[in-house]
């Protein structure tokens, strides 16, 4: 039966070819039954998803860091500033 893993356990001996034994589907579904096998992607898909994430982060820190300034403005100064 088909388990959630099935498709890239099938890749994986796929790529072993001659060298997987006959019965390497049902003992790879067995060992891995209570697990999920993920494919993550390809190694420049994971970087540019890594790259996406460092400027998404910079950004939110940009964000908490301008708050902050703008916390210790003086409720003068800030009546003066239209975008706070």
């Amino acid at each position: 039966m088909p388990t959630r893993n099935t498709g890239t356990i099938k890749q994986i001996i796929e790529a072993l070819s001659d060298h997987a034994p006959p019965d390497a589907l049902e003992r790879l579904e067995t060992h891995f039954k209570d697990s999920l096998i993920v494919v993550a992607g390809s190694t420049q898909t994971m970087a540019r998803h890594a790259e996406h994430q460092k400027f998404r982060n910079l950004r939110e820190q940009y964000a908490e860091d301008v708050s902050a300034d703008v916390r210790d403005v003086t409720p003068e100064a800030r009546s003066s500033l239209s975008w706070v």
